[in-house]
């Protein structure tokens, strides 16, 4: 069946300004029919979505599409299982109810949705790039399956976007998902069905967050109560005669410090929940000073009964 949508493409007029004019082979399944289009030209680029500021129903499943580059485009509802995008890279785009499905999107930049806005779509099973939303606005009511996703906010916390009512599986690494100024960070988003490695929600309230049970002992609850205490006892054990004591404190403050300052602008908002010991966490890399700071959380009591 593949190999047929695919040949159908045959002696169909490169010319043509592809996803500009209706489908040749008309509608499948109330969408455009472009399953199997071929387009390997360095110049697809160019002729994609030109003089348009949409692009809405189409099925692309299957396809092989060299280069997508739009810029400033909304796209809805468009569907691609198994397709290859090796070029892709969606800026400043807003994507609503669209479904990407087992497809390759290899891309030599850096984010593929750069800027982008997501909404009630699926990107599930696809490859290609660890870095599918690093620089992107906002996804929502979105579901982002099977994925590896990576450098969402880093190095800078404020450029990783505002995350809500979605579900994250597969694995989460080098990421640093802070709360801005703005919408509840993590609202109601379910990250139950993803590993974390080396990730940090600083000014994140954990109590909007379904996470995985064995998170569960590095979640410290009433974080706003406890949060001077802590920060007390580290400013204390800073000045130990025990070095590595001395370098955990400094770590902790560190980590405190950048937690404060990305959740100033929630403080008056809504109370600050509980709090994902990102410092405790064993995929985080902080071997060296971690026994420090565990020491530290249980000489002021607030070590979880359950670590």
């Amino acid at each position: 069946m593949t190999l047929e949508l695919v040949k159908r493409w045959n002696g169909v007029s490169s010319e043509q300004n592809a996803l500009l004019e209706p489908s040749p082979f008309g509608l499948h399944e109330a969408r455009q029919d472009y399953r199997g289009f071929q387009w390997r030209t360095a110049s697809v680029d160019e002729r994609l979505l030109r003089r348009r500021n949409s692009a809405a129903h189409i099925d692309l499943s299957h396809a092989h599409i060299e280069q997508w580059a739009a810029d400033n485009i909304a796209i809805d509802d468009v569907v691609c299982h198994a397709g290859h995008l090796p070029g892709l890279h969606f800026f400043r785009s807003t994507l609503t109810d669209c479904h990407f499905a087992n497809c390759d999107m290899a891309s030599n930049i850096q984010s593929i949705f750069g800027k982008c806005t997501i909404l009630h779509s699926t990107i599930d099973s696809c490859t290609g790039t660890n870095q599918w939303l690093a620089g992107a606005k906002r996804i929502a009511d979105s579901r982002l399956l099977n994925l590896t996703i990576a450098d969402i906010g880093v190095p800078e916390p404020n450029d990783a976007p505002l995350i809500t009512n979605t579900t994250i599986t597969g694995t989460i690494k080098n990421c640093v998902i802070a709360q801005t100024k703005g919408e509840q960070q993590l609202l109601d988003t379910d990250i139950s069905g993803a590993t974390l490695k080396d990730v940090a929600f600083p000014g994140v309230n954990m109590d909007s967050v379904t996470y995985a049970e064995e998170l569960s002992p590095f979640i410290l609850p009433d974080w706003q109560r406890h949060e001077v205490q802590l920060s007390d006892a580290a400013n204390a054990a800073k000045h130990s005669c025990d070095r590595n004591i001395h370098i955990a404190a400094l770590t902790l403050l560190s980590i405190l410090k950048r937690e404060k300052e990305s959740s100033y602008w929630i403080k008056d908002r809504w109370p600050r929940g509980s709090r994902f010991l990102y410092e405790l966490h064993p995929t985080n890399q902080l071997d060296r000073v971690r026994p420090g700071i565990t020491q530290i959380y249980d000489d002021v009591g607030l070590l979880p009964e359950s670590f």
